[in-house]
């Protein structure tokens, strides 16, 4: 009997911590900010190319502003990720 995980969608986006690094002006800057990451079997697959924005949906009622808020509080306790994290190496959103 296979037993299926239906506690996270098999594919989904979220907010996490993402470390970028780049040379600017000769010397190495580095840099985390929170980004809307998309997940396939719990597991990082892109990110998008800013970082997110508080944005929600008008039918989301005034709630709609706090939960964002909650989902990247939560964003913020996890360990940040890395480009290495990432599986799918196409640029990204």
């Amino acid at each position: 009997m296979t037993i299926i995980d239906t506690t996270e969608p098999k594919s989904s986006w979220n907010y996490r911590v993402v470390e970028n690094t780049a040379l600017v002006g000769g010397v190495q800057e580095t840099w985390r900010a929170i980004h809307e990451v998309y997940y396939y079997d719990g597991v990082p697959q892109m990110y998008s190319t800013n970082p997110a924005t508080i944005v929600w949906d008008v039918d989301e009622g005034d709630e709609g502003a706090g939960r964002t808020l909650i989902r990247m509080t939560e964003a913020l306790t996890k360990p940040a990720l890395y480009a290495k994290d990432f599986t799918d190496t196409r640029e990204v959103l």
